[in-house]
């Protein structure tokens, strides 16, 4: 249920049946709209709605089809506890205290818990860490297990032998303002595995008696499966789990944030009451964008508190149904991104399961709002790869034509048909579900139609072998990837990155709005011009020759360190990290920049492995530029 903030300008009108499209040779385009399985609310649609003046309640009893909100035991049964795994098959772990908010003398108790044994603990404050290894002889999963754990506490280093892999970290349990935080590394997230909010924060061992009791609810596990190392979990009440989702940006209006609150409790609760896939994870849900992405501890941060007052505001509320006996009454409120204009009933999107009342289609004009970021796409694939996929890679026919031959009750693709051509003029005909399509091209939704009319071929040929082949395909797919001067399909990986082309690839990616300013006077009449302009408005470049800064040097190629600085202002990066991440940057104006890319993850540096080194004048090839493009895409999102 990822969200990521981009923007966009095209419409889009939902998928009806299309004549098919000829494409032999050529390519066909999926023209869609909306993000996710469309299925209960569109998340976008809640951010449209709440701008129009409706509540909370309305929002969600109108996504919820004759659905009401409950509170938890009131209405609806209170499970208690949810446990949410925030990393699987953990090999180690370094977990580190810090203040909370909270004011007490009291530290923070880590505690072995070993069978047939007394538990062992150990109190840590401000500072202090467990660094907890799993010691199993090349990590072989299934074998016994066993987890050293070196503590460090007020600059003393002991360690625990050998032993259990089960630890509990106690946390300040009934919602109370936490005294200390713990970091775990290793986590799912990519940083800020810092949690306060809860019972504990557990690590699990892939053998453990915890897992074990757990894989045993509902019946037993016959054959239950091994693991590789620990899973680390955060156990904690259905009201805490809500105040560390994030699931949309904090800064939505408050309706909207309050519907997500309920959204997001109803989804953990009905999961928490059946201990779904106990047996896998040791959780009732994951951190996961597929389930919930679940960021911990954000009661610290000022820019969260809208958030924080609409989790707050919502206690306990879930949305709850007759029908949802399955749960207790509690709806399982499944939500997406954004639908096409109308959301999935749930027997079209996941067929063979309960036919569940509440997910009936409903008209979501909201979820195509001018702000939403996927409101409309296009997907472009060529003919040959199609062949490949509905046919096999041996194949030798000629795609003939593509289109959508039936629509489910929303209006999304149900049924694709392709048609190709033998040598000998005979036709093969193929019909594919949008599940399968969908997820051969990697399509954001089911809500698309067909056509190849205007387009060239697609892709190029001469970056076969290339390393960076896949990102520069990456970005062709988004239509950031501009070919060279050498012909239609060549991108000439090896010429130099200038900074003219720079602007033109990050003005598609980042899909900027034009400029109305010209501002620099040695652009004029260049190709891409304009997307200088755009760059500059956005204020991704500041020119060439400060402090004037009147011209942009459009034709000098592009070097790591300024690519350091173009990225970092595109993302608006602020986060140094650890600081000084390299030894070659340090007279370089563009050092701060450096360091705040390598804490994004999208620079590991130049001379691997060590990667002290960060090249900072190097001049970039267009294939090296493609990948720091590509990298800053799929890891940060378009901002």
């Amino acid at each position: 249920m990822l969200f990521l903030a981009v923007t966009t300008v095209s419409a889009f009108l939902i998928a009806t049946t299309s004549a098919p499209s000829e494409a032999a040779g050529g390519t066909v385009d999926f023209d869609g709209a909306g993000w996710g399985h469309g299925v209960g609310m569109s998340q976008w649609g809640a951010y449209g709605r709440a701008q129009d003046g409706q509540t909370y309640t309305e929002i969600l009893e109108d996504y919820y089809t004759d659905a009401s909100i409950g509170v938890l035991g009131v209405d609806v049964p209170d499970p208690g506890l949810i446990d949410v795994n925030v990393a699987s098959d953990v090999v180690g772990t370094t977990l580190t205290v810090s203040d909370g908010p909270g004011v007490s003398s009291t530290g923070m108790v880590v505690t072995r818990l070993t069978a047939g044994a007394p538990d062992t603990t150990a109190t840590l404050f401000n500072g202090d860490s467990a660094v907890v290894t799993d010691t199993t002889p090349e990590l072989i999963v299934g074998a016994e297990h066993g987890c050293e754990v070196v503590l460090t506490i007020s600059g003393e280093v002991s360690t625990w032998a050998v032993g259990s892999c089960d630890l509990d970290v106690a946390l300040v349990d009934g919602g109370s303002v936490p005294d200390h935080l713990v970091t775990a590394t290793n986590c799912r997230r990519p940083s800020d595995c810092t949690y306060g909010w809860g019972t504990a924060l557990k690590l699990v061992d892939n053998g453990s008696a915890q897992r074990t009791e757990k894989d045993k609810v509902g019946g037993g596990c016959t054959s239950c499966p091994t693991y590789q190392g620990f899973d680390i979990v955060v156990e904690l009440g259905l009201d805490e789990y809500a105040r560390g989702i994030a699931e949309v940006p904090y800064s939505w209006p408050m309706e909207a944030l309050r519907t997500q609150a309920v959204a997001a409790r109803s989804f953990g609760a009905s999961f928490a009451l059946d201990s779904h896939l106990g047996e896998g994870c040791f959780c009732d849900v994951k951190n996961d964008s597929s389930w919930q992405v679940f960021a911990g501890w954000i009661g610290d941060r000022a820019s969260n508190a809208l958030w924080i007052a609409a989790a707050d505001a919502t206690a306990g509320q879930v949305v709850a149904h007759p029908a949802a006996t399955a749960t207790d009454g509690i709806v399982r409120a499944y939500y997406s991104s954004s639908n096409g204009g109308k959301s999935e009933r749930e027997q079209d999107k996941w067929p063979g399961g309960t036919v569940w009342p509440y997910y009936d289609s409903v008209g979501d004009q909201w979820s195509l709002t001018s702000a939403n970021p996927r409101r409309a796409w296009t997907f472009t694939e060529s003919a040959s790869e199609i062949v490949d996929r509905v046919w096999g890679t041996s194949s030798t026919l000629d795609l003939v034509s593509a289109e959508v031959i039936a629509t489910n009750v929303s209006g999304s693709a149900k049924t694709i048909r392709f048609v190709g051509a033998a040598n000998d003029g005979s036709l093969s005909t193929r019909d594919k579900t949008s599940q399968t399509v969908t997820g051969w091209f990697g399509l954001y939704s089911w809500y698309f139609s067909i056509d190849d009319e205007g387009l060239g071929p697609v892709g190029f040929t001469d970056i076969e072998g290339n390393i960076h082949a896949e990102n520069i395909e990456y970005l062709n797919q988004l239509g950031a990837a501009l070919r060279c001067d050498d012909g239609p399909t060549s991108f000439c990986p090896e010429d130099p990155m200038l900074r003219e082309d720079l602007a033109a690839f990050m003005v598609r990616a980042l899909e900027l709005p034009a400029a109305t300013t010209d501002y620099f006077t040695d652009d004029n009449g260049l190709e891409f011009e304009d997307d200088i302009n755009a760059l500059m408005q956005a204020g991704i470049t500041r020119g060439c020759n400060p402090p004037d800064n009147t011209r942009f040097c459009p034709d000098s190629t592009v070097t790591r360190g300024q690519t350091a600085a173009f990225i970092v202002r595109a993302w608006s990066l602020t986060d140094p990290g650890q600081g000084d991440w390299f030894v070659d940057d340090d007279d370089s104006v563009f050092e701060d920049d450096i360091d705040r890319l390598a804490t994004a993850r999208i620079t590991r540096g130049c001379n691997p492995p060590s990667n002290d080194r960060y090249c900072t004048n190097t001049k970039l090839t267009r294939a090296q530029m493609s990948s720091f493009l590509a990298r800053a895409l799929r890891d940060l999102g378009v901002p």
